[in-house]
């Protein structure tokens, strides 16, 4: 809607996640949608937004019994926990996974979201990490919906962002995309509770 509302032309381009960021950081891209934003990420991206809220949540199946109420109980799970490089699950995975290598050995690092979960159906993961919406809707494409659940304890609630690289993407269209996001920004995009 942005994009129209700027009248930019755009062809999408599919990429796992971590190319996606370097294809943007050096100009290859001018721009990945869903963007949380991070230090690191301000330094090579313009973020325009909010463009909605996600939230990463643990997809397990339907007829585990796990018990999972905080960062240290997903460790105790029988199998590894499937995750993207490249995407943000909020400061506190993230600073575990750097500072407790005991902790990281629980996951399994994969180049896309996708692949996590065929590997969950194959039933190679106790589960997997990733935006609630895109990993629900992987499930409903392979009709699976009916055999997994989202955990109850959430990762991380944020918004996420257009991100338009600054090598690419010119001040002239930032300048028409900027403008189009004010005359939408009355159209209210509300958290989830």
């Amino acid at each position: 809607m942005l994009l129209k509302e700027a009248n930019c032309q755009i062809e999408y381009i599919n990429q796992p996640w971590k190319r996606a960021l370097y294809l943007l950081k050096n100009g290859g891209l001018n721009l990945v949608t869903g963007m949380s934003i991070t230090e690191q990420r301000e330094q090579y991206v313009h973020f325009v937004g909010p463009m909605r809220y996600e939230e990463m949540a643990l997809i397990v199946p339907n007829n585990s019994d796990f018990s999972i109420d905080s960062l240290d109980s997903i460790a105790g799970l029988p199998k590894a926990i499937g995750i993207t490089r490249g995407l943000f699950y909020g400061k506190a995975l993230t600073d575990k996974l750097q500072q407790d290598k005991d902790f990281a050995k629980h996951f399994d690092f994969s180049e896309a979201t996708h692949v996590n979960v065929l590997k969950l159906i194959k039933g190679r993961l106790s589960g997997v990490i990733g935006d609630r919406y895109y990993m629900t809707e992987e499930l409903r494409k392979h009709n699976l919906a009916d055999q997994y659940k989202i955990a109850p304890f959430s990762i991380h609630k944020n918004a996420v962002y257009f991100g338009f690289s600054k090598k690419s993407a010119s001040q002239y269209n930032l300048k028409f995309i900027f403008e189009a996001h004010q005359r939408l920004s009355l159209i209210h995009i509300s958290e989830p509770t």
